[in-house]
């Protein structure tokens, strides 16, 4: 069951059945869901470029954006039922706010694995975790840097706006969702996986994989 929370209930009510047929179909792929009763809440902070927004409180709680004259609203449709899978694998996999702090290494492998899955099993662009710009050394340097933050990706501001927004180093948005992304692409391939495979396992199983 899922209690809806809104923000502009005028605007947001209308994709609740959307948000309860892309949770459904996703808990259906993952095997089940987290909790009997999901809170759904409506915020405001959608993303410009995607329409929507997304962020997993805990297992019972995801907040979900969606703006309003969005300029294409098939495109953000489609973004939003890959949000709803994105969260839906958050939650199944404990990558919520309420378990932090985790490493942005974890963070990196848990952002990947969720947007492989929405965009293998959502149909949707997921265009955040596109990397296909960028080469094999490029993406390995940002993965290295990465795995030296440490948990400070979550308890520096300056650190996650970098990594999850926009590095002004780099001139980059969202570099650690494309280098998770290009992480979980290498290790699925590497062992000849599919996405669900890595479903019921930690960030640190996950890693093994790749070192294995």
């Amino acid at each position: 069951m899922i209690n809806f929370e809104f923000s502009n209930k005028a605007f947001e009510s209308q994709f609740v059945p959307l948000v309860e047929e892309a949770y459904a179909e996703a808990s259906g792929l993952l095997g089940g869901v987290p909790t009997d009763t999901l809170r759904v809440q409506f915020k405001q902070g959608a993303d410009e470029t995607t329409g929507v927004g997304g962020f997993t409180h805990s297992e019972e709680h995801i907040n979900l954006a969606i703006l309003a004259g969005y300029e294409d609203s098939e495109v953000q449709r489609g973004n939003l039922r890959g949000t709803v899978f994105h969260e839906a694998l958050h939650a199944w996999q404990g990558f919520t706010y309420e378990k932090a702090p985790f490493t942005a290494l974890e963070a990196a492998i848990y952002e990947g694995c969720a947007l492989v899955f929405e965009r293998q099993y959502a149909g949707a662009a997921a265009s955040y975790g596109d990397y296909s710009q960028y080469s094999e050394e490029e993406l390995g340097g940002w993965l290295d840097e990465i795995r030296s933050i440490g948990t400070a990706y979550y308890e520096d501001t300056t650190v996650w706006q970098e990594w999850a927004l926009y590095h002004p180093k780099y001139e980059q948005k969202w570099l650690m969702y494309k280098v998770g992304s290009w992480f979980i692409d290498r290790t699925l391939n590497k062992n000849q996986l599919d996405l669900l495979d890595l479903k019921d396992m930690t960030a640190g199983q996950i890693l093994s994989l790749d070192i294995a």
